[in-house]
């Protein structure tokens, strides 16, 4: 019996950005969940909370309580989603792979610049054009070696806002010193694009520190990984 699949889009991702990675991976779509952060998780959107991490995590808890040997794949935003929810339910998973993913910060003071630079992009995302707030989103370093934008869904604008966030890196765990155990770090791949230098260098120092961590490279791209889907789908292979 092939195992289930579990997708986390990113930040103005939606379901559709993982099906070329499901089609590489021959996965049967009964066999593939992929979520809509936007319309799967209401109870998390209607939460008061600044810090939604807690309770989506509930929630989705909620959705795999049911399901054994789960692989789950999170890109960006979705692997720290994904994450998240490994660190509360790890024994339901086989393995995840987390792309392009941040491992959150070290410190308050990056914790409190991130939250203000998180609050400068909500702020234009409402107040930009589409076109506009891409062009800007585009400029920021960790895409400057890609060539290859992704499928914008650039729609519900306020409850894109909320989910930047509710689910800024300023808020979550610090996986270095959440992902310890043995058993845990043998479930999960780190994977990152050979140009995205700003994550080569974060999980480069972590493996020195962690030598057993699964960092894999996937060559030719930087931080959108799912543009390399059959790169990635090499690395995943296995896990059918």
């Amino acid at each position: 019996m092939e195992k289930r699949f579990l997708f986390i889009h990113g930040f103005l991702g939606s379901p559709e950005n993982g099906e070329r990675l499901r089609k590489d991976l021959n996965i049967a779509t009964e066999n593939w969940t992929a979520w809509d952060l936007q319309k799967d998780f209401l109870q998390t959107l209607a939460s008061n909370n600044a810090n939604l991490f807690d309770v989506w995590t509930k929630e989705a808890g909620e959705k795999i309580k049911s399901y054994k040997d789960l692989v789950g794949i999170g890109y960006s935003l979705g692997g720290r989603l994904l994450a998240n929810l490994f660190l509360g339910n790890s024994d339901q998973f086989k393995k995840i792979f987390l792309l392009s993913t941040n491992p959150g910060l070290q410190n308050v003071e990056e914790k409190d610049f991130r939250f203000k630079t998180d609050q400068e992009w909500s702020e234009k995302l409402l107040k930009l054009s589409a076109t506009e707030f891409l062009k800007d989103w585009n400029t920021q370093g960790v895409f400057s070696d890609d060539f290859e934008d992704p499928e914008w869904k650039i729609e519900n604008l306020q409850v894109w806002k909320k989910i930047l966030l509710g689910f800024s890196v300023s808020h979550q765990k610090n996986l270095r010193a959440e992902i310890t155990l043995q058993q845990q770090l043998q479930k999960i791949a780190f994977l990152v694009g050979e140009k995205d230098q700003k994550y080569l260098d974060i999980y480069q120092d972590w493996r020195q520190q962690q030598p057993a961590l699964d960092l894999r490279l996937i060559k030719n791209v930087g931080h959108r990984l799912l543009s390399r889907s059959g790169a990635i789908a090499s690395e995943i292979q296995d896990f059918k």
